[in-house]
């Protein structure tokens, strides 16, 4: 298992006073050479990446672009889950507001809440360049990975 921080390259100068101690703690990169890279170890199995900026997704605000993105759509159930710190987990972390959560950690196994009629379906679709949700039609995401 490994733990993924990301920020958005846009916000390295906007936040450098939050993001520069949180390096000095870990002892590994100054914010300077972090601008030049795409990846930094914090710790063994931990990385910090800088992602492309990108419009965070709405469950308001369609995003025709996303027709664009080739399968798979997402890495969502497929490489990555994401967990709040209550043990909410989803497919993603750019759901912020929990709307496409499965179950809590705290009450059911992660291998049960991976193997639920829910989860399987949207991983099912992902794989097959689908979505089912309306949040991950509005994200801007995979236009962004797609542009490397």
């Amino acid at each position: 298992m490994f733990l993924n921080l990301r920020i958005q390259d846009s916000t390295l100068e906007k936040h450098h006073h939050s993001i520069k101690p949180f390096l000095e703690t870990f002892e590994v990169i100054s914010l300077e050479a972090l601008k030049s890279q795409d990846c930094t170890r914090l710790f063994k199995k931990g990385f910090l990446n800088i992602q492309k900026t990108f419009k965070w997704s709405s469950l308001n605000a369609l995003n025709p672009l996303n027709q664009l993105a080739k399968s798979p759509y997402c890495y969502g159930l497929i490489e990555q889950i994401a967990i709040l710190s209550n043990g909410v987990v989803m497919p993603c972390c750019m759901d912020m507001q929990a709307s496409i959560s499965f179950s809590n950690l705290n009450h059911t196994p992660l291998k049960d809440i991976l193997k639920s009629q829910k989860s399987t379906a949207i991983k099912t679709h992902f794989l097959k360049g689908e979505v089912l949700e309306l949040l991950c039609k509005n994200c801007s995401y995979p236009l962004i990975r797609y542009k490397k």
